[in-house]
């Protein structure tokens, strides 16, 4: 766990995501806000995120947001000031595993890596260049933080065994034959201490599934419907809700083309676990605000404020 502190001068003045001022509260304190604060550990889940049934209840107690791993990082020296979600994922051929699924077809582990290769270069491309949370507190003010996700395959203290399968994917031929999803383990409390994924390299969009997974990696629900659930209700900080049914982006119908992760409530999970950072280290969070310089409910009519 590292912390460190500089002191800086800062300005009067910040400027937002669209290019608006914004005067810091009169609260702000000339200081020691240029820390760095390092967290790596699970960061458990919100409850803020809710499947909702179709008359407005709760779907079911497993459609809410993931518990997840990660290092974080909240580096305000850097110039932009930016959150850093660094997660560590070990790769393992499980190609020749029929408990995992009797169609399962085995290929070398050579293969698995070249099949795994681009998938790192995937999720930055679905994730990044996106999202910034604003964070305020009583002592600095207002921040605004870029958020950079950093996954990697290595072997070292993985925060997440990815365990690859390789079962065809005919489903986009034959929708009645048996097909295999990729899945993260800990959305289901007997599940919730192994923080595993099992990801199907014989899926014919494996780029746009792995992203799709990494979605629960770094906290978030499923928003397409399921069982019961058909909405899905995200809770902000300062209280305020939306309501999302079926978006065509990545964590709801993944398949329409061009289905990124860009909706601003996607790094609200993140943003919690932030908050939850820097109250550990006594820095009292006063509001937080996902931001994306291309979230489409800017201009859909997506979300619909208190139900």
């Amino acid at each position: 766990m590292g912390l460190s502190c500089h002191c800086i001068r800062y300005n009067s003045s910040v400027i937002d995501i669209n290019g608006v001022e914004r005067r810091r509260p009169t609260t702000a304190q000339a200081g020691c806000c240029s820390l760095i604060y390092k967290r790596d550990g699970i960061f458990a889940r919100t409850k803020k995120i809710r499947g909702l049934n179709e008359q407005g209840g709760t779907s079911s107690f497993f459609h809410t947001d993931v518990p997840f791993k990660a290092e974080i990082i909240i580096d305000s020296r850097s110039n932009p000031k930016t959150i850093y979600v660094n997660t560590r994922m070990k790769i393992i051929n499980s190609t020749a595993n029929t408990d995992l699924h009797r169609h399962n077809r085995h290929i070398t582990d050579e293969s698995v890596r070249i099949l795994t290769s681009n998938l790192i270069n995937s999720i930055k491309r679905f994730w990044n260049n996106t999202y910034r949370l604003r964070i305020e507190d009583k002592k600095c003010g207002e921040r605004i933080f870029d958020v950079e996700f950093n996954p990697i395959f290595t072997d070292y203290r993985p925060h997440y065994k990815v365990n690859c399968v390789n079962v065809l994917d005919n489903s986009n031929i034959n929708p009645l034959a048996e097909y295999f999803r990729s899945i993260v383990l800990g959305i289901d409390l007997k599940y919730i201490s192994k923080f595993e994924m099992t990801l199907n390299l014989g899926v014919h969009n494996l780029e746009t599934v792995f992203s799709h997974e990494y979605g629960h990696i770094v906290g978030n629900a499923d928003e397409y419907p399921e069982d019961n659930r058909l909405f899905v209700r995200y809770e902000h900080l300062n209280g305020r809700e939306e309501i999302h049914y079926m978006p065509l982006e990545l964590m709801g119908d993944w398949t329409a083309s061009g289905a990124y992760a860009r909706p601003k409530r996607y790094v609200l999970p993140v943003g919690y676990a932030v908050v939850k950072v820097l109250r550990h280290f006594g820095v009292e969070v006063t509001d937080m605000e996902p931001m994306s310089r291309n979230d489409p409910d800017e201009f859909r009519n997506l979300i619909h404020d208190k139900w």
